[in-house]
């Protein structure tokens, strides 16, 4: 990574365009609006969820971050254990923690429960 690149450049930017995404997405419905034409409220379902490729994603989604938090443990623990390997520790240690925290503890435990977001089946038009 550049060190001289400026921290505002790496986290500042992101965070900003994720940051105008989530206030545009709460103020208006536009996930609901593109999910529309997926969704029968006849049957109360998703007429094309059965097809592929949405089918196979749906029970294969969480694969690649199962492999980036095993990948990350392996990679971290080999850090501690060889002296060749110990400058990708942190890095490691960072995709372990990263989605053992973020998909795991905070939206799971916290953010489920405390936002005010419907799952798809609840909503009514």
């Amino acid at each position: 990574m550049n060190s001289n690149r400026s921290p505002f450049l790496l986290f500042g930017i992101p965070l900003l365009i994720l940051g105008i995404a989530s206030v545009l997405f709460r103020i208006f419905p536009w996930d609901i609006d593109w999910v529309t034409p997926f969704y029968d409220p006849a049957t109360n379902s998703w007429p094309r969820a059965d097809l592929q490729p949405w089918e196979a994603l749906y029970h294969l989604g969480y694969f690649p971050a199962w492999v980036a938090a095993l990948g990350g443990g392996i990679l971290a623990a080999a850090g501690c254990a060889s002296a060749g390997l110990r400058r990708y520790r942190k890095i490691g240690l960072f995709l372990l923690l990263l989605l053992i925290l973020g998909p795991g503890l905070v939206i799971n435990a916290i953010f489920k429960e405390l936002w005010e977001r419907p799952r798809p089946s609840s909503i009514v038009d």
